[in-house]
């Protein structure tokens, strides 16, 4: 099932995207790419290592065994097929997560030479925030595949890529890409001093009113990206 393999790194660093025939793609599973090798399935990335719920604790998860060495999927029917060439890109309602291990893909795709033709396989519940993104990066709707968030899809010819981020590691390659790509070398408005402050519940800063008093009269704006537009951050 494997066509393809390409590396976008050198050594210590190596993104690596990887052409997939017959593949199925779960987005209950964190988009994990699923193999058919005859009558088994074989999930990439390895399910074990997420923390996934099984059937046992979720009635309806397709998860029905995430064992230390292999996972066993089942279906409810046969899923969707869709033909041409895909990239799996995912995505989600969380921000932070849809930019780091979704939109990161796009990273290692272009490093490696996306096709004119390659769709983007992402959720169909699209966030304002992902849609805006994606616009920004130059891929409008016309590139992009949104798939079933309950279900299963096979795809003939589907590309996937290794991660650039994950349990709070990130590879330098993302940020250097979307700062390249987002914000680009032309700056035609001068710098600013912003001290970010976010203001979701949870992960607000204790001493908030301490570091404003200390940080305004230095020149610092307090910035909170939950409030701003994908272009205005």
């Amino acid at each position: 099932p494997v066509r393809r393999i390409s590396d976008a790194g050198s050594a210590g660093r190596r993104p690596m995207m990887a052409e997939l025939s017959e593949v199925l793609v779960d987005p209950r599973l964190q988009w994990t790419a699923i193999l058919a090798v005859g009558a088994d399935r074989i999930a990439l990335s390895g399910l074990a290592a997420r923390q996934l719920r099984t059937v046992s604790d979720e009635p309806h998860s397709p998860l029905l065994l995430n064992g230390p060495t292999h996972a066993i999927v089942r279906q409810h029917r046969e899923p969707r097929i869709e033909g041409g060439n895909a990239l799996l890109v995912g995505g989600g309602a969380d921000y932070h997560d849809s930019l780091l291990a979704h939109i990161g893909t796009l990273a290692i795709a272009e490093a490696v030479g996306l096709r004119d033709d390659c769709r983007l396989v992402v959720n169909e519940d699209l966030s304002t925030q992902q849609s805006e993104l994606l616009q920004l990066l130059g891929y409008g709707y016309e590139r992009l595949l949104r798939v079933s968030s309950n279900a299963a899809t096979r795809f003939e010819c589907l590309a996937v890529t290794s991660r650039l981020a994950m349990s709070g590691w990130v590879d330098p390659l993302l940020p250097a890409w979307c700062r390249r790509r987002l914000v680009g070398a032309d700056q035609t408005t001068p710098p600013r001093k912003l001290c970010v402050l976010p203001s979701a519940a949870g992960r607000r800063i204790a001493n908030e009113n301490d570091v404003k008093a200390m940080l305004v009269p230095l020149g610092y704006e307090p910035f909170d990206p939950t409030t701003a537009t994908v272009r205005q951050q």
